[in-house]
């Protein structure tokens, strides 16, 4: 969808909020609604049992925030990784019940499961929110 406003965006994601299957991904005024099927979640869960595991196994501390939404207004962008993770600096979001991207810094590792194609570029939007600061990985 073409012309949506930020405040529509947001107002989805509430509306959304008990409806965990749904994915939203905007990009200064598209929006895309997606719903993951199987094999997406298949592979979402396998690759977040490594990474877990890989940390767990190396000693590492970190924060497992599954498919939060990440967006920034100031940029006109957002979406929800299928999973995200607090590696580097878990330190400094340790303890936050709610992580607000214009304060703390956005998650160090996200996964996006890519089976079908996308309308919106989420590799774009990535850079765009992270500022190359994190790894996206996209499988």
């Amino acid at each position: 969808m073409h012309n949506i406003s930020w405040q529509t965006y947001r107002s989805l994601i509430k509306d959304f909020e008990q409806e965990p299957a749904i994915r939203l991904t905007y990009d200064r005024g598209s929006l895309e609604i997606r719903i993951p099927l199987d094999p997406h979640e298949t592979f979402k869960k396998l690759l977040g049992r490594l990474i877990e595991a890989a940390t767990e196994e190396l000693g590492l501390e970190i924060r497992s925030m599954g498919s939060r939404t990440c967006d920034r207004e100031d940029l006109a962008k957002g979406l929800e990784p299928d999973q995200c993770y607090y590696i580097q600096h878990e330190v400094e979001v340790r303890g936050l019940a709610q992580i607000d991207l214009a304060h703390c810094p956005p998650p160090d590792l996200a996964v996006e499961i890519d089976i079908t194609s996308s309308s919106l570029n989420p590799m774009a939007i990535y850079s765009a929110l992270w500022h190359s600061r994190t790894l996206a990985v996209r499988w």
